[in-house]
C-alpha cells in the first residue's frame, strides 16, 4: 500500500504541474511580438556601433622575406543589418579628397 501511494503522488504531482503550465503559457503572438521588438532594438543599437579594421597584406619572396605590403583601413559600421566597410586610409595614407569622395558616394548609394 505504501509502494503505490509512492508511486502514485509523484505522478499526481506531475499531473499539476502540466496543468499549471498549460494555463500559464503565454500567448504565442506575445512571444513573437516581443521577439521583434527585441530585434528593433539590437538593430537600433548596431546603428551606433562604429569600429575601425585594420587589414595589412605581405607578399614574400621565395625565402620568405617581405618583397611588398599592403594596408588598408576601414571604418565599419551596420547598414541594414549587415556591417558596411569605407575605406579610410590605404597604405598609412589618409585618402585624398577624390578618393575619400568616391568612398562617400559609394556609402550614400548604399543607404
Amino acid at each position: 500500500m505504501r509502494y503505490r501511494r509512492a508511486f502514485l503522488l509523484p505522478l499526481f504531482a506531475l499531473a499539476l504541474a502540466g496543468q499549471t503550465t498549460q494555463q500559464t503559457a503565454p500567448d504565442a503572438r506575445a512571444i513573437i511580438r516581443q521577439a521583434f521588438s527585441r530585434q528593433e532594438d539590437f538593430f537600433e543599437q548596431a546603428r551606433n556601433y562604429t569600429y575601425i579594421r585594420t587589414q595589412e597584406t605581405r607578399k614574400l619572396d621565395s625565402s620568405g622575406k617581405v618583397t611588398e605590403t599592403e594596408s588598408t583601413v576601414h571604418e565599419v559600421t551596420i547598414l541594414y543589418g549587415e556591417p558596411y566597410r569605407k575605406l579610410i586610409k590605404k597604405d598609412g595614407r589618409a585618402l585624398d579628397e577624390k578618393e575619400a569622395a568616391k568612398e562617400q558616394r559609394k556609402m550614400d548609394d548604399e543607404i
